[in-house]
């Protein structure tokens, strides 16, 4: 992990930290307001053990989801990664309270006309994370689809990104599988409540859990392989539109940067026997 996805992920710590210390003081000066609502409401009537598997299990996928935006996105997106943390930071923080409390701590009223709702500092920060993320989505496209790099798809050599990827999933779903297998057997073995309803309930999360980490693992490996095929994609356009007279600059996320010095040195010889 680099500088800058430490100083990406200290600031979605630091979202987390605020939030939950706003809503601490809250409940201690009895001036909340519950909120039932969260995207984890359809298991609200499972077991404590049950939501707590939920909120570690969802907040790796979201972690995921985060650290793989925070890596692909370029270096020189900074304003737009922060912005992507308070998003995240503040869903997680949400997502927190929902699972430990069974609601969401809401304490600050805001009043629109005649309509008054109650929010917390996560959705605030959230709301600002949204802007920011809105703003370079419309504003500064340029600076996020390499205007003047445009390789047009993600899959530039769709069979071998493919295969690359398929191999992350089925390495992923494997393990996955097979420690579901083995929680599995451990609980029935040791422990005499877990039977019935339990033992469904088990396997379809398991399941489920295990469907969308893998999904997320082959997501993962399609775009990692792009900058893997990338170089591979530009060097055949370099040679074939005869591109001598141009340097040879792979973008930033690139793999294979040695290949710059190399047609360096094969573009001066060259131009050299060219002259």
């Amino acid at each position: 992990m680099n500088v800058e996805a430490i100083n990406n992920f200290i600031v979605l710590l630091a979202v987390i930290l605020i939030d939950q210390m706003t809503k601490n003081y809250a409940i201690d000066t009895h001036i909340l307001v519950s909120n039932q609502g969260m995207m984890f409401g359809s298991f609200s009537d499972t077991s404590a053990v049950v939501r707590v598997s939920l909120i570690a299990s969802g907040s790796i996928i979201f972690f995921m989801i985060y650290y793989g935006l925070i890596y692909f996105l370029s270096e020189s997106l900074g304003p737009l990664k922060f912005g992507i943390s308070f998003l995240f930071g503040g869903a997680l923080s949400n997502a927190i309270d929902k699972v430990y409390l069974n609601f969401v701590v809401d304490f600050i009223p805001i009043s629109l006309g005649n309509y008054l709702f109650h929010a917390n500092v996560a959705d605030i920060i959230q709301l600002v994370g949204v802007v920011v993320i809105l703003y370079y989505m419309f504003f500064c496209q340029d600076e996020i689809w390499f205007p003047d790099d445009k390789r047009g798809v993600i899959l530039i050599s769709p069979t071998s990104q493919l295969l690359f990827a398929f191999k992350f999933f089925v390495v992923c779903m494997s393990a996955l599988l097979m420690i579901s297998l083995f929680s599995y057997t451990y609980m029935e073995v040791e422990f005499d409540s877990f039977s019935g309803h339990k033992r469904s309930e088990f396997v379809s999360l398991a399941l489920m859990l295990s469907s969308i980490f893998s999904l997320l693992i082959f997501i993962f490996g399609v775009f990692l392989s792009h900058h893997f095929y990338g170089p591979i994609y530009k060097l055949n356009k370099y040679i074939e539109n005869n591109e001598w007279d141009q340097n040879f600059i792979l973008r930033e996320k690139d793999q294979f940067k040695e290949l710059e010095i190399l047609i360096k040195k094969l573009r001066k010889k060259f131009l050299d026997n060219d002259n």
